[in-house]
């Protein structure tokens, strides 16, 4: 009895130990996946410039990050689109900020200063559609 009671004893502390070296090799893998992640993340924020001012914001938008890189995934893992997908400025925002780029919210709500680069200021536009609104009644008199 004695022998039965040491041996099963043996073989708990054997499973425990190989379920504590199987739970340390998993561990250790989320660790080098969760590093990669970061480090692409950040290699991506240097790229395009992002910065963040606390870490709530670095984990929403890693988290956002983290969600396109899969999606990338498996859009290029899929044999019939003959395209292919990719990172870009855009990867980190949230729907929201997309939308307001589109002009469907304020542009206020963006996590930066966004100028579009196609838009003159607003002294220039006005100063340039007087003179083609001049332009358009002198033409409208001289028929």
């Amino acid at each position: 009895m004695k022998f039965t009671t040491i041996a099963l004893l043996g073989v708990v502390s054997a499973i425990k130990l190989k379920q504590q070296d199987l739970d340390d090799r998993v561990d250790d893998i989320v660790d080098d996946v969760v590093d990669a992640l970061d480090e692409l993340f950040l290699e991506y924020c240097a790229e395009y410039g992002y910065s963040f001012d606390d870490i709530d914001e670095y984990n929403l938008r890693k988290d956002i990050f983290a969600a396109a890189l899969d999606q990338i995934d498996e859009i290029n893992g899929n044999p019939n689109y003959t395209f292919e997908a990719g990172l870009n400025w855009l990867t980190i925002l949230t729907e929201e900020e997309k939308k307001a780029l589109n002009g469907d919210l304020q542009q206020e709500n963006l996590p930066y200063d966004y100028e579009d680069p196609d838009v003159e200021d607003e002294d220039q536009q006005e100063g340039e559609s007087g003179e083609q609104e001049q332009q358009e009644e002198e033409s409208g008199e001289q028929e």
